[in-house]
């Protein structure tokens, strides 16, 4: 999946869903100006602007009102959960980000081009070099990785808002991840099969009723389920356990037998 391909299925995703993130995103730029401007910069130290963030910018020069947009649903490792604040920086942003890095001495890398912040001094980074994606924490100077490729990370952005798990929050105006509802819980069965083997098993753990060897256990739950359907349902299992070829021996007397009917019934 090309990083094209991936902003279209973004765009018309935002535009069916998402009309008031869609609005934050700002229109793209043409081959001149702030893009010409990376390049030159980059090119001073050998790299080149990844084919990628170049389709990013000509889609989108970042987004207006300091807004996530995307960012905000973006897949992020739990140490880096926190970039979910980053907004996607404006390409001419991106330079004055890029050069001011690097002026502060901090173990900025030249490769490492900022692509998104989130106002409080941490940057959202694109490495020129590998097109890894990474965020730079500013009280640590640490690099955290969220993605090994741009263009995979466009991918999965445009997958999960296609994946029916995101909606628009209008009050907000901002993109959010719906909580899947738990699974109810397994309805009990209460049919009559099941009901009469409970019974039939009972019986035996309770060392009530003994059963002939390779007996038609079946046929034999087919009467228990026919007595406990009768009206005289004590009388009809006792003559069942009396005469199934099945029961081997029962010791279960009719006070015994009838609680049980009655816990059953």
């Amino acid at each position: 999946m090309t990083a094209s391909q991936s902003w279209s299925r973004i765009d018309a995703w935002l535009q069916a869903h998402a009309p008031a993130v869609a609005a934050k995103l700002r229109p793209g730029l043409g081959d001149e100006g702030p893009l010409e401007a990376l390049r030159a910069a980059l090119g001073e130290h050998g790299l080149a602007l990844p084919e990628a963030m170049e389709i990013t910018w000509r889609s989108h020069d970042g987004a207006s009102d300091e807004h996530p947009t995307l960012f905000a649903i973006a897949p992020m490792p739990p140490l880096a959960s926190w970039a979910v604040w980053m907004w996607l920086l404006p390409a001419s942003a991106a330079l004055d980000r890029y050069r001011f890095m690097q002026d502060l001495k901090v173990g900025w890398e030249a490769s490492w081009l900022p692509i998104g912040e989130d106002g409080g001094g941490n940057v959202l980074v694109l490495d020129t070099r590998t097109e890894a994606v990474g965020v730079w924490d500013h009280e640590t100077a640490e690099l955290l990785p969220i993605a090994p490729k741009l263009e995979g990370w466009l991918g999965a952005i445009a997958t999960r808002l296609e994946s029916g798990e995101v909606i628009e929050d209008q009050r907000e105006e901002q993109l959010v991840i719906v909580e899947p509802e738990p699974e109810p819980p397994p309805v009990p069965d209460t049919s009559e099969r099941r009901i009469a083997r409970t019974f039939i098993d009972l019986l035996l753990e309770q060392e009530l009723l003994e059963l002939e060897p390779k007996s038609d256990l079946e046929s034999l739950l087919d009467g228990v389920e026919l007595a406990l359907r009768s009206r005289r349902k004590t009388a009809a299992l006792l003559e069942l356990l009396e005469s199934h070829p099945a029961v081997g021996d029962f010791f279960v007397d009719d006070e015994t037998l009838e609680q049980l009917v009655r816990e059953f019934s």
